[in-house]
């Protein structure tokens, strides 16, 4: 039997402030739906955009957001996550076009990645440009 807590006669907080892990978020709310759970901000300023310490000297951030940021990379049209099978999901969910397409559309798009995939493999083996690098793959 999964865990199980009494909240009749447990602590009922009203706010709750826990690590940025998605787990313990989601599960502290279905816990305790009725407090107000926020995320640690001093981790969040530590990690990812520095602080000021007592002693008043700047601490940068573990992460500077040079490292993290987005925003350049969206501008250049690159990918924006280093794990590229979660890239190339995004992109055909996009070309795709909706949230559970019918076999043969999904197998339809499915074809024209993998020609298109085919074609940048290819090129460069035969000496032809690289076909033009479409938005949604």
């Amino acid at each position: 039997m999964p865990f199980q807590l009494d909240l009749d006669e447990g602590p009922k907080p009203e706010n709750i402030v826990v690590d940025y892990e998605r787990a313990v978020i989601n599960t502290t709310g279905k816990i305790f739906p009725h407090a107000r759970i926020q995320g640690k901000s001093f981790y969040f300023s530590e990690t990812w955009i520095g602080y000021i310490d007592p002693n008043g000297s700047e601490v940068p951030a573990m992460y500077p957001p040079d490292l993290w940021g987005v925003y350049g990379r969206t501008l250049e049209g690159v990918w924006r996550t280093s794990n590229n099978a979660e890239a190339w999901r995004g992109a055909f969910g996009n070309r795709v076009d909706c949230a559970h397409p019918g076999i043969y559309k999904f197998l339809d798009e499915l074809s024209k990645a993998l020609k298109f995939i085919k074609a940048r493999v290819e090129a460069p083996r035969v000496g032809s440009s690289l076909p033009p690098r479409d938005k949604t793959m």
